[in-house]
This record gives structure tokens, C-alpha cells and sequence, in this order.
């Protein structure tokens, strides 16, 4: 049986078991008409969490699961980060706030080309409103979603 790590309102990590019965139905609201059911074949999913962390790993296996290219990045480098989305043309990411505003402090951000960008999804933690809204203005997706997890 697979397990995940989370730290979910405690803060600290923990093991969870991710078992068949509760992966698939997760996965399948990406077919669901939900906001996560966006999601075509032609999509370029950036996976730059960590696979050891439940939201990192499921994730990658939504991308996966619905057809999608996925590029792996090693380590959460900012400006890897940047030049992935543009050479790329990643079109769907999942980041921690914080990795939002390491996006944001990166020199020549507004110069990099993010117009594939449509989607990015963040967890982990909350995420301050004026961080959104920047990162709203900067990469221009036609959407943004977050959840605490």
C-alpha cells in the first residue's frame, strides 16, 4: 500500500496510507466537470513538489492519470521554475505559497514568457492576499485555485 506524508494542521509530518479505494475517486474529479476537470491531453503539468508529500504526489498522478505531459523538476529552483514554464509551454503547476512569491522575487519575472500558463494550483498552507493578487497580475491565468491541505 502506498503512503503519502502530510503534515495537515499539526505541522508536523506524518505517514498517511493512500489505498486504491481512496486515490481513484480523487483522481476521478478530474473528469468531473470541476474546476480540476479542466485538464486535456494536450496539457503540460509542471511537477516541482515533492513526491514524498501526498499533494506533490497526487498531483503527478492527475497528470498522469488524465493524459497529460508531465515535466519533473529535481528541486524547487525559482528560476528553474521560470524557465521550465516557458521552454515548455507548461500549462498547469501545483506550488506552496511560498514557492509563488520565490517566483515573484525572481529577476526578469515579467519578462519571462508565461502565457502558457492557465492554471496553478496552490496548497499547503494559506496564502496572503496581496500575494495573490501579484501573483494574479504577473502570471495571467485564467485561473488560480488553493486550497489548505
Amino acid at each position: 500500500m502506498p503512503a503519502g506524508y502530510t503534515s495537515g494542521t499539526t505541522g508536523h509530518p506524518k505517514g498517511a496510507q493512500i489505498t486504491s479505494d481512496n486515490l481513484l475517486p480523487l483522481l476521478a474529479q478530474f473528469t468531473t466537470g470541476s474546476e480540476w476537470a479542466e485538464w486535456r491531453a494536450a496539457d503540460v503539468s509542471l511537477v516541482v513538489m515533492p513526491l514524498f508529500y501526498v499533494g506533490g504526489s497526487l498531483y503527478a498522478l492527475a497528470g498522469l492519470y488524465m493524459g497529460a505531459h508531465n515535466v519533473v523538476l529535481r528541486e524547487v529552483l525559482p528560476q528553474q521554475i521560470l524557465d521550465a514554464i516557458d521552454c515548455y509551454r507548461v500549462t498547469k503547476m501545483f506550488v506552496v505559497p511560498a514557492v509563488i512569491l520565490f517566483l515573484l522575487q525572481c529577476t526578469g519575472v515579467r519578462e519571462t514568457d508565461l502565457s502558457s500558463l492557465q492554471l496553478v494550483f496552490y496548497g499547503a498552507s494559506s496564502i496572503p492576499v496581496e500575494l495573490l493578487r501579484n501573483a494574479l497580475d504577473v502570471f495571467k491565468c485564467t485561473s488560480t485555485t488553493g486550497s489548505k491541505t
